[in-house]
């Protein structure tokens, strides 16, 4: 029961941090979608390769708990590879999957990790009458 209690909080928690990189991404978004009033202003282009350093960092915000390292993985990887733009990854980890993190993200090559800056967070299970003993 207390997995499940475990799992659901760790969906909780994905669930806001994609919300607020929505929101974060819709703002940046927005300024771009003014119609015909922005003439005077630049339209956003694609930049090639090379030019990756002068833009603003993506934020991705990402909550990993048990067993869902692997998939974790996959997502950044491919987040790492489609992206052109700076990468800036908060993750937030339990006690078992931090280290795990950590590890795998500095064998990443040099010029991934040129453009890629990250955070880890511990991530605690909440102590109190809620949660229940196996």
């Amino acid at each position: 029961m207390s997995r499940q209690i475990w799992f659901l909080r760790c969906l909780l928690g994905l669930l806001v941090a994609v919300i607020i990189v929505f929101l974060i991404t819709h703002n940046r978004v927005s300024r771009w979608t003014c119609g015909s009033s922005c003439r005077s202003q630049t339209s956003e282009t694609v930049e090639p390769r090379g030019l990756a350093e002068s833009r603003i960092p993506v934020t991705m915000v990402v909550v990993t708990c048990g067993d869902r390292f692997e998939v974790t993985m996959a997502n950044l990887k491919s987040a790492v590879a489609f992206s052109r733009a700076p990468l800036r990854l908060l993750l937030f980890a339990d006690a078992e999957n931090i280290q795990r993190l950590d590890d795998t993200i500095k064998d990443w090559p040099a010029n991934v990790l040129e453009r890629v800056t990250y955070e880890l967070r511990l991530v605690r299970p909440p102590k109190g009458p809620d949660m229940i003993k196996e």
